[in-house]
């Protein structure tokens, strides 16, 4: 990396992989797999620069990940995802949040409807919610299986009727005091 040219670090590393791999033990042929997916990202974000543009080189995996999302680009997401082996869980959390970041609502919901997200429902509200799009989390928060986190995230939006819904199906009586406390309404 004190190289600055691509082609220099490429080089580096190719003679480092090779040195790595004429060695038997373990630990060595874990190196060299690692500097090969080192170059591979390397040449895919050289790639990315030249056809999206903006900057990648030297951005970790995720950032690259999400800065493809961000372009747009789901089906190239898609092959990096599956060339890097990069896990499901991970992946959806990189894809919510450049949805949420570039506000594309309807595609957010599309993809919570594809199959049960491995992140729950509670990420879809978090990123809605940090976005500060109470209605957009509704959505998810509704969603979530557990009564209590449901009546907590509700709470959070301040959508306390529906919080106190929640803790009577959890039918707990210190959740439900403490939503009439925080709403000051005559309803809860």
């Amino acid at each position: 990396y004190k190289q600055s040219e691509i082609q220099g670090r490429l080089r580096l590393l190719e003679g480092a992989g090779a040195t790595y791999k004429m060695a038997k033990d373990a630990t060595s042929q874990l190196t060299a797999a690692l500097i090969e997916d080192q170059i591979k990202l390397l040449l895919l974000q050289r790639e990315l620069e030249t056809s999206i543009g903006g900057q990648f080189l030297d951005q970790p995996l995720y950032d690259t990940l999400y800065n493809v999302l961000l372009s747009g680009d789901v089906k190239r997401a898609m092959r990096i995802k599956d060339s890097f082996k990069v896990p499901d869980k991970r992946f959806y959390w990189c894809r919510v949040k450049a949805l949420a970041q570039t506000k594309q609502w309807g595609e957010l919901e599309k993809f919570s409807k594809e199959r049960k997200p491995p992140i729950g429902f509670e990420g879809f509200a978090d990123v809605c919610i940090e976005q500060s799009m109470p209605n957009e989390a509704a959505k998810y928060i509704s969603r979530i299986a557990t009564p209590n986190v449901r009546a907590e995230y509700f709470m959070r939006i301040s959508y306390w009727k529906e919080a106190a819904e929640a803790a009577r199906e959890a039918k707990d009586v210190d959740l439900l005091t403490k939503i009439a406390n925080k709403s000051q309404s005559r309803e809860v």
